[in-house]
This record gives structure tokens, C-alpha cells and sequence, in this order.
């Protein structure tokens, strides 16, 4: 594999084990950035970064834009109903009242659809009333996409990352347990004293294979307390925290993230949440 388009991948966090752990499965430079400035030249430049520095990038004067690709908002209402084992709804915060999942009464767990900030984690609710004081009190626009789903209970949950393999088709390339029975994946020293991921990455599988995406993104996955495997959803790989993953497959993933050659239709868009962090990053010309 090659590192395509990209002569360095900046991966922006104060975790530096992150960058060194990346950095063994990488076909570029792997650069550690703290974020607190920008290379003036970065049209090479692949990232992984929290989603607050892609908002600052995104006014800084003079910066090439990173191409960047995701699942997208809505994707988890795309899954068929026995990937999913729950029902879900996706919509603007203001209608939530709307969704069809309160006629059966609550609670229903709510969260803000592609945004990880600290608090705004997903949580149970009784009551639509409940869902859109809550967020709005934490400041979510009300444009912003909000996902209901039925309460179920994961007992093991599992991290999928997706790339393209032999002839494009896409396929999952490295996986990790991050939480079983209560345990979070800090709790193995690494990824061979983790739990097997195999039935993890089999039924992620299927699913990659049966709903459409972006050329790389993650697959979060969980099995429930009845034995049965469920989605438990989609997020963008540039951003997510690759646990025990094996490093050449996460690495793979975030560059498809941001082939700007990769099928077009799955453009990463900001919400409109992120918009306060907004603010220009100083530039250095060395």
C-alpha cells in the first residue's frame, strides 16, 4: 500500500502514544501536532484530529482544506432491522417531538449524531420534552442532528475499522474490544491480552457488505445481552480513537477517509455545533 495523495500524516492529540502507536503501521510520516498552530503548506497533509481543530482549520486564512469523508448522520438509519436490533430515528434537534419512536413511550437513549464532545455523551431519556431541554441547556442548535434509538443493553462493543481491500470493495482491516462487561480497553496492556475480536469483525462484515460508505470509516459493533450482534454505530476514522487496533489498518482507513480520488457522495459536513470552536490557528511558515 501506498500512502497516495499524502506525504505526512498529522495526528493531532496530547496523547502522544496515539502518534507513536500509529506511526508503526503508517506508509508516511506520522507527525505529532498538539494543534496549538498549522503548517503553512499542508496540501499533502492527511489528518487525525478532533473534529474542533478540522473547525479551525476550516477558517484559517491560506490552509488547504483536508478532503474528509464520513458515514455521515443519517447512516445508522440505513442498517437493516436485524443489524440493528432496535429501532432508530435521525433529525434536526427541533424535531424530535416529530419522531415516530415516542408513540410507544419512552425512555429512548438520545445523542447528538457525529459530534464527541465532552458532555454531550449519549443518555436515556423519558421524554422528548426531556431529550430537547437537555441538549439545547448544552448548547446544541437546534439544526443540529440528533439520534433516538430504543434502549438495549450492549454487554461487549467492539471498534471496526473500514478500508478498501482487493478490487475496492470495502471490508473491515482492524478491530478492538474497547468495552466487556464493564471493562474499557485500557484495561488490557495491549492488543493480544484484549478480547478476540473475530466474531466482532465477522458480523461487522456483513454489514459493511450490505450497507453502503464511505471508502474508510469505523464500525462500531456490540453484542447484546441475549447473545445477539447489533450495530451500535458510524463515525468518521480520522476522528476515532483507534484502541488496540492494529495501526496499518487504522492508518489505511484514515487515508481512504481523505482520498479526495474516492467515490464522491459521503463529503464529511461540520455541524453546525461545532461553529463556537471555530477560531483561526496561528500559522508558521517553518
Amino acid at each position: 500500500m501506498s500512502g497516495g495523495p499524502f506525504t505526512e500524516l498529522r495526528v493531532v492529540t496530547t496523547a502522544g502514544w496515539l502518534a507513536r502507536d500509529l506511526r508503526g503501521g503508517s506508509v508516511v510520516p506520522v507527525v505529532h501536532d498538539l494543534g496549538l498552530d498549522v503548517p503553512a503548506d499542508t496540501r499533502s497533509t492527511a489528518w487525525w484530529c478532533p473534529h474542533q481543530h478540522v473547525a479551525r482549520l476550516a477558517v484559517t486564512p491560506g490552509v488547504t482544506q483536508p478532503v474528509l469523508w464520513s458515514p455521515g448522520p443519517r447512516w445508522l438509519t440505513r442498517v437493516a432491522p436485524q443489524h440493528l436490533r432496535r429501532r432508530v430515528w435521525a433529525g434536526p434537534l427541533q424535531d424530535v417531538p416529530a419522531s415516530p419512536l415516542w408513540a410507544t413511550g419512552g425512555p429512548l437513549f438520545a445523542k447528538p449524531a457525529e459530534i464527541k464532545v465532552r458532555g454531550l455523551d449519549a443518555a436515556a431519556y423519558p421524554s422528548a420534552e426531556a431529550v430537547t431541554r437537555a441538549l439545547r441547556d448544552r448548547g446544541l442548535p437546534s439544526s443540529s442532528t440528533v439520534v433516538l434509538s430504543e434502549v438495549v443493553r450492549f454487554v461487549e462493543e467492539f471498534r471496526c475499522f473500514v478500508a478498501p481491500g482487493p478490487g475496492g470493495r470495502p471490508r473491515v482491516v482492524a478491530a478492538s474490544a474497547y468495552l466487556v462487561d464493564g471493562l474499557t480497553w485500557d484495561a488490557w496492556e495491549d492488543g493480544t491480552a484484549a478480547p478476540d475480536p473475530s466474531e466482532a469483525v465477522a458480523f461487522a462484515g456483513g454489514v459493511v457488505a450490505t450497507v453502503d460508505g464511505p471508502a474508510g470509516y469505523v464500525l462500531d459493533v456490540g453484542r447484546l445481552a441475549d447473545g445477539a450482534w447489533a450495530v451500535v454505530e458510524a463515525n468518521a476514522s480520522w476522528s476515532s480513537s483507534p484502541y488496540h487496533c492494529d495501526p496499518a489498518g487504522v492508518v489505511a482507513s484514515v487515508l481512504a477517509a481523505q482520498d479526495p480520488g474516492a467515490a464522491p457522495g459521503w463529503a464529511w459536513s461540520s455541524d453546525p455545533y461545532m461553529a463556537r470552536f471555530a477560531r483561526p490557528l496561528p500559522v508558521r511558515s517553518t
